[in-house]
């Protein structure tokens, strides 16, 4: 009799690790999803921010200054609700995860906020120097918030532990964006 408890008391071991690896793989795959669905968004968000960057940096019609006035505040608030909705995994390290990186995309949506209310003023300036210069101001800002993106994401991922950290640090999406950025 002994000698048949050997063997399934190994059994039960066995799937008791085979249990408790499936758990903590389970958890990592929900990290590094919302780790590439985070930096994913932000990866956007930055390729827009430096289109209009770019394209105040230049001569610039009016009626287009504005769509991409526009354009640039609704992919910026699309890029605060995708941080702020990413799902984040629920354990201490990925609540303190999502509100780092909230925190961010709500210092960003601040930024591009003033750059919006600047832009405001430059569409009421009937001085085209005026106008001109703005515009060069406004694509240097945004040049700066764009420079930003890379080293903020990870500074806030340095101060994380556990699998949020884990995720962001091995993320393909967070990877793309850390090159992007260089």
């Amino acid at each position: 009799m002994r000698t048949a408890l050997v063997p399934l008391t190994v059994l039960l071991a066995a799937l008791a690790l085979v249990a408790a690896g499936c758990g903590g793989s389970e958890a990592q795959k929900a990290a590094d999803t919302w780790a590439d669905g985070v930096c994913s968004s932000i990866s956007d968000w930055h390729y827009e921010v430096d289109a209009v960057a770019t394209d105040f940096g230049g001569s610039i019609a009016r009626d287009a200054f504005k769509t991409k006035v526009a354009q640039l505040s609704a992919a910026t608030a699309d890029m605060a609700t995708a941080v702020r909705r990413s799902g984040a995994p629920d354990t201490p390290d990925g609540r303190r995860a999502a509100a780092q990186l909230a925190l961010l995309a709500g210092a960003w949506s601040k930024q591009v906020s003033e750059v919006r209310a600047v832009s405001g003023n430059l569409l009421l300036s009937k001085d085209p120097t005026e106008v001109h210069t703005g515009l060069r101001a406004l694509s240097t800002r945004l040049g700066a918030i764009s420079r930003q993106i890379a080293p903020s994401v990870g500074h806030a991922a340095a101060a994380l532990s556990g699998a949020p950290a884990k995720a962001l640090a091995k993320s393909h999406a967070c990877a793309q964006l850390k090159t992007e950025l260089r």
